[in-house]
């Protein structure tokens, strides 16, 4: 779970906290020796108080989301400018050990918005997404209209485009975007 924490505040500041933990861990050569819970001590005081939730529901709890894409459409308005409207959904459930829902999220997550061009290759000719638009939002439990213009013809658009956090049914995450 490690990568979206990484890709929420960023690899300096993880690092700064595999650092700091290698320096007070490595080579110890009497008890306590370092645990898990250690690691993860160090990693919580580099999380920003407004990101402590992802570290929480990545390493404290047993988090699954449903977020899907509902609709996205979009209209031209001027050369090569688009208007692109997404319905999107949002569900955050959290489990016990033997996989017995325990409870949902009420608050805002941080959760990436994605509008892409046509495919790619990279120098390797292996397919590439093309990002027209790729932001994070808060966004609340439920249903969401989000708005927005871009520079190029979109193709498709999503939440959690690349799949950074669990998802249950993470092919619902990326849909074609069809003409108004």
């Amino acid at each position: 779970y490690s990568m979206p924490v990484q890709d929420y505040i960023g690899e300096a500041r993880l690092n700064s906290a595999f650092q700091k933990f290698m320096e007070n861990a490595a080579f110890r050569e009497k008890p306590p020796f370092a645990t898990s819970n250690e690691w993860y001590g160090y990693i919580k005081e580099v999380v920003p108080d407004s990101l402590k939730y992802l570290a929480e529901d990545g390493f404290e709890k047993i988090t699954l989301y449903e977020n899907r894409v509902k609709k996205a459409e979009f209209k031209e308005t001027g050369k090569d400018r688009y208007q692109v409207k997404l319905t999107v959904e949002t569900k955050k459930i959290y489990y016990d050990g033997l996989g017995k829902e325990t409870g949902q999220g009420k608050k805002a997550d941080l959760i990436e918005i994605g509008i892409f061009g046509p495919d790619g290759k990279n120098k390797h000719g292996m397919t590439k997404k093309t990002p027209l638009y790729i932001k994070k939002h808060w966004l609340k439990p439920g249903e969401h209209i989000l708005e927005f213009e871009v520079k190029g013809r979109p193709v498709k658009a999503g939440i959690d485009p690349y799949n950074k956090l669990i998802d249950r049914v993470p092919d619902d995450n990326l849909i074609p975007v069809t003409a108004l």
